[in-house]
């Protein structure tokens, strides 16, 4: 009986030694396999802002080449016609920032925009550079300081109104829904024809759609569709919208 209850007890020992190490093992891969998932999150992060400011380039090219296209046509004296397709354009609405300070005690301070002639102060283009490093490595807190920064810092840089931009998608990015809106809301006011403008309509909706304010958040993805029927942007609309007006 005595040597039945210790084989009894050895193989239960051997057991849990079993268990402990299979769960160790389990908790490992575990852990290797959410590093994984976590890195692979912000890979896609990333190449989303690529594809983001890539689409904002396209669009701001299109729309350069449609305006050379019509003063030739008006140089020679002839009319586009129909086939000419108008570019996209902002809405002209222009809602100014709120004078009341945020829960942080911090504004979005934006200077009027600088003249043509007016030439951006040295290390502008390194200082946004800089801080969107930060947006897309996920590092939001060092990204908004970043920007707030620049912001301060560069009143006369053409990078001001994509400062402006990205500062709103890191407010969005930490729910901090109430600042993104007035982000956005500070492009439109201050850089109404900025090629950022569609995405910054599209982004705010989402920030007015995550407040419980649906009405708005669909009123702003119309203006995006009717104002940007081509871009990236209104192409998301679009799915966004048939996703509101079904619930």
């Amino acid at each position: 009986m005595e040597t039945v209850v210790t084989d009894m007890h050895e193989r239960v020992v051997g057991l849990d030694r079993d268990l402990d190490g299979s769960i160790t093992e389990l908790n490992e891969k575990t852990a290797a396999l959410i590093a994984r998932v976590d890195e692979n999150e912000r890979q896609v992060r990333l190449l989303r802002s690529m594809m983001e400011e890539n689409q904002h380039k396209i669009d701001n090219l299109l729309r350069m080449l449609y305006e050379l296209k019509v003063a030739l046509y008006r140089h020679w004296g002839l009319d586009p016609g129909p086939a000419v397709t108008t570019p996209p354009r902002a809405s002209g609405i222009r809602i100014e920032p709120p004078s009341r300070p945020t829960s942080s005690g911090s504004r979005v301070v934006v200077e009027p925009p600088p003249s043509a002639a007016a030439a951006p102060s040295i290390g502008d283009a390194e200082a946004y550079a800089e801080a969107k490093k930060y947006y897309d490595a996920d590092s939001f807190g060092e990204a908004k300081a970043a920007f707030s920064s620049f912001l301060t810092e560069f009143s006369r840089s053409e990078h001001r109104h994509k400062a402006v931009f990205w500062l709103g998608k890191c407010h969005l990015e930490q729910s901090e829904y109430t600042e993104a809106i007035r982000a956005f809301e500070t492009l439109r006011s201050q850089y109404p024809d900025s090629s950022y403008m569609a995405y910054a309509l599209h982004n705010q909706a989402v920030a007015h759609f995550r407040r419980g304010e649906k009405e708005t958040a669909v009123a702003l993805m119309e203006e995006v569709v009717a104002n940007y029927p081509t871009s990236t942007a209104a192409d998301q609309a679009r799915r966004d919208l048939k996703q509101l007006q079904s619930r």
